[in-house]
């Protein structure tokens, strides 16, 4: 859902999960070269954006809650 709410659905990605935190965290590589196409499209979504469709994901998934820096970060 992620890379389908910054444009990037249709490209390969990897993501890696790491429990060495405090909390559940994941990284997201993404592929910038349209695997048909084979252009290579530069990234030009907001992180505005992209830190709001996080925060959905958390609250759609039961994830923790962290700050994006686009809401105060609540004490749970």
């Amino acid at each position: 859902a992620l890379v389908e709410e910054v444009g990037f659905g249709e490209h390969q990605r990897l993501s890696a999960v790491h429990t060495d935190r405090d909390h559940l965290h994941l990284h997201v590589a993404i592929n910038t070269v349209h695997p048909r196409t084979l252009r290579n499209v530069a990234p030009a979504f907001e992180k505005r954006r992209l830190m709001a469709a996080c925060e959905r994901l958390e609250i759609a998934h039961g994830l923790t809650r962290t700050n994006h820096g686009i809401t105060p970060k609540r004490a749970e």
